[in-house]
């Protein structure tokens, strides 16, 4: 560190920390003709506009006790870069350290108009105000204005910053958010200086890199991360009248390459409305954000609302006042592994996160991967050719696919069991129709009991009414007998945009007696009952379907319905032994009841997968599952492309 002698104005470096003596420094805006290091040798300098402050600044020194100074234009070698990287990574040190500093206002001529001077626009004389814990300001004639502690209640209406931290100089406890808010109206000569005068504000040290233009300022949020979990470094792009989730949803439109960022702010302007955060300390998140050449990695709660396919990333931060609310950002998914910032910050409320008997605020976080565009995404081409996969199981001999039926605006091929469709409306487009197994003896072995199955399919007392779904039987089948099995023809609905599809599952009543039907279905179990319709009516609908409406909650892409539940009864005979002392009998038989309950669902869901290495396509995927069991794992493109070919009804 250099210091001028404020007696000679002769240059000292001083080599060690320790072995530098008190000092005062000043801060001040560069002007005309200032003085370097090598223009304090000139016999001449003191010709130079810039010398007249130094001399002013020596003199306060000398009145205050100070014989040093330390004045930035002349106490740091330019023409050395290595000096200079150290000088400005070592620069908001000094000012701590400084004994006193001197604020120099040169376009200041009163002592009022404070406010307007130009000291207060640069972005390097923020952290000369913060740093020091003595600043007094001086005007252009060297006179006495006040003292950073005495105008603090004016200087936190000029600059944003609070009284208290100009009071106690603790800045580390300010949000990252709020300090970045202080720079938001601050300009330097430099895009790079932006970055570099702030470093101190935030406790980072990183090279200096002139001619990186505004990377310099991501660099810099990168470093704040490494240090810091304060969640408010990506609070930017606040309006200035926040909006809400569901106000965004309304107005969304898709974003333009223009509008896709990375994760990092590219300018302190993006913090301008930032001073109103409010940073949370609960953090669901299991590790620290990581930077690499692929983007950020980081965990973070995504908010992905029913009624559209946009997602929104949720920061641990809320506003001030409105507490029930996260922040949010939209993101936009590119490249197949990335995603990327697009749009404001939002307001997200807890309720639209996790469910009211939940015992956290907040839901499970997801590892995201978030990089700005290297280049323009291109739209994929539209998924508009929808595959049918039924899914090998135990249960799918016990259902057949029976017919499929389309809308207008779609053609089906039975031979590559796909569906092509030719508008992208939010219509139902496809009907998928399921009958039963031609053997109803085929279902029994689902009962489980192997004797039961064989008798069954031996007794030809056995009742069974396909029309009302219900199949009895009574004798002695092993003994009293009675089971009832109601086994329905479903259908499986799909429609949807093409980006935003759904799937629903129907149970068929009867054409021709459509009452009856339900009140069988009704009193055998009441679960059947809850989503129900005629081949008919979803015939019209196909042929005119925008008749076939959802509400919201129903526009899912993932659906079970309960399709097949079966019952069975029969008595034994248990022996008893007798307890009562004094009888002759050791025991006795009692008839004892055995019964035994299943079912049986469809697993039905939709989803946009890959058909090959480059295209993708929307494949409808229908399993039969027992009750209580869970579906067998999705096969692969390539597992459908060589295996199921070959078997269809596989």
């Amino acid at each position: 560190m250099r210091l001028i002698n404020a007696t000679t104005y002769k240059v000292l470096e001083f080599l060690s920390d320790d072995r530098i003596p008190p000092f005062a420094i000043l801060s001040h805006t560069w002007g005309e003709e200032e003085c370097s290091l090598q223009q304090m040798e000139d016999p001449d300098v003191s010709t130079r506009k810039g010398y007249a402050k130094i001399q002013l600044c020596c003199e306060q020194a000398l009145k205050d006790g100070f014989q040093w100074a330390w004045v930035d234009t002349c106490c740091i070698d330019k023409t050395s870069t290595a000096e200079l990287s150290e000088a400005i990574n070592s620069m908001f040190r000094w000012y701590r350290q400084a004994g006193i500093c001197y604020a120099y206002l040169a376009d200041m001529k009163g002592t009022t108009d404070l406010a307007q001077s130009r000291w207060f626009t640069r972005g390097w004389t923020l952290q000369e105000l913060c740093s020091p814990a003595v600043v007094i300001f001086y005007n252009s004639n060297w006179q006495y204005v006040g003292s950073k502690f005495e105008l603090r209640e004016r200087l936190q209406q000029i600059t944003g910053i609070e009284e208290e931290v100009l009071a106690t100089g603790q800045i580390y406890t300010v949000s990252v958010a709020r300090r970045m808010s202080w720079a938001a109206n601050r300009q330097t000569t430099r895009v790079e200086d932006l970055a570099y005068c702030l470093m101190g504000i935030f406790d980072v040290n990183m090279p200096l890199l002139y001619g990186e233009g505004k990377k310099s300022f991501i660099r810099l949020q990168e470093e704040i991360m490494k240090i810091s979990d304060d969640h408010s470094l990506f609070a930017w792009g606040i309006p200035a009248k926040i909006r809400t989730m569901e106000e965004y949803l309304n107005t969304y439109t898709v974003p333009d390459s223009a509008q896709l960022h990375g994760l990092f702010a590219d300018s302190p302007s993006d913090f301008t409305f930032s001073d109103r955060i409010h940073v949370l300390e609960d953090h669901p998140s299991t590790f620290p954000p990581i930077v690499s050449n692929s983007g950020v990695r980081i965990e973070l709660q995504v908010s992905r609302p029913a009624v559209s396919n946009i997602q929104l990333a949720v920061i641990q931060c809320t506003l001030k006042g409105k507490y029930q609310f996260y922040l949010g950002f939209p993101i936009f998914s590119w490249g197949g592994r990335w995603v990327a910032r697009c749009g404001e910050l939002l307001t997200i409320a807890v309720h639209d996160l996790v469910e009211v008997g939940s015992d956290k605020s907040y839901r499970e976080t997801s590892v995201l991967l978030i990089k700005a565009p290297v280049s323009i995404p291109r739209e994929p081409p539209p998924c508009n050719v929808l595959k049918f996969a039924r899914i090998s199981d135990s249960y799918k001999d016990y259902y057949r696919l029976e017919d499929v039926r389309c809308s207008p605006h779609a053609t089906y091929s039975f031979q590559d069991q796909t569906i092509t469709l030719s508008e992208d409306k939010q219509q139902m487009y496809a009907a998928f129709f399921f009958a039963p197994g031609e053997s109803y003896t085929q279902m029994m072995e689902l009962f489980g009991d192997p004797i039961l199955s064989e008798r069954l399919k031996m007794d030809q007392t056995t009742e069974h009414n396909r029309e009302s779904f219900i199949i009895r039987a009574k004798g002695r089948i092993p003994r009293n007998t009675e089971f009832s099995l109601i086994q329905p023809h479903f259908a499986v609905l799909v429609g949807g945009t093409w980006k935003s599809p759904w799937v629903e599952s129907v149970l068929i009543l009867s054409d021709d007696d459509t009452s009856a039907d339900f009140r069988r279905l009704l009193k055998v179990d009441g679960r059947f009952v809850q989503y129900c319709a005629t081949k008919r009516h979803l015939l019209s609908c196909l042929e005119q379907p925008s008749q076939w409406r959802l509400p919201p909650a129903h526009l899912n892409q993932h659906d079970i319905q309960h399709i097949t539940s079966w019952s069975y009864s029969y008595y034994v005979l248990e022996y008893v032994k007798n307890v009562v002392p004094g009888r002759l009998k050791d025991g006795y038989y009692r008839d004892k009841k055995v019964e035994f309950n299943g079912g049986l669902n469809v697993d039905a869901e939709i989803q946009i997968v890959s058909s090959n290495l480059v295209e993708r396509s929307l494949v409808l995927f229908v399993g039969i599952i027992k009750l209580g069991e869970k579906l067998t794992k999705k096969p692969g493109w390539w597992v459908f492309n060589g295996k199921y070919q070959e078997d269809p009804e596989g």
